[in-house]
């Protein structure tokens, strides 16, 4: 894990970069299918190809299964925003949950089976550990996707 000392201009300075066009937003210097914006939100190196800090899943409850989904973030980075979205479709996307910041993760929906939560990944306070759990059961929609959106 890498820490983002504050904005994304000081990581990106802080990083020894091959060439100058490997550190703008949407680069990616290390061919692993991340940008740099993701890799400096969700602290990973972006000159280490590896797999992207976030994975997908189901948990039951009361016999109904909803999407999980788990990622990690910078709690340093203070110029990103992450926001949680969902959609049947791929095409009309919903906001459910927005982080600013270093500030925490809030519900936009709050259906009653939504959450979200947050614990310390690292034991540092650098990286938050982020679990969402959608309030749409799976079972009540032919589809149903989750996205995370990061922007500077």
């Amino acid at each position: 894990m890498v820490a983002a000392p504050g904005t994304y201009e000081a990581w990106s300075g802080s990083v020894r970069w091959p060439d100058p066009g490997s550190s703008g937003l949407s680069a990616d210097p290390d061919g692993d299918g991340l940008p740099n914006l993701l890799e400096y939100a969700m602290g990973s190196p972006p000159l280490q190809a590896g797999d992207p800090p976030l994975n997908s899943s189901f948990t039951n409850i009361s016999g109904e299964d909803y999407l999980v989904l788990k990622f990690r973030r910078s709690a340093t980075a203070q110029d990103t925003t992450l926001e949680i979205l969902a959609s049947t479709n791929l095409s009309v996307w919903t906001s459910q949950a927005q982080s600013t910041g270093p500030n925490g993760f809030i519900l936009v929906n709050q259906d009653a089976q939504t959450s979200v939560s947050e614990s310390d990944a690292d034991q540092t306070g650098s990286f938050r550990e982020v679990t969402f759990q959608d309030g749409t059961p799976v079972g009540t929609q032919p589809k149903r996707f989750l996205r995370l959106r990061i922007s500077k």
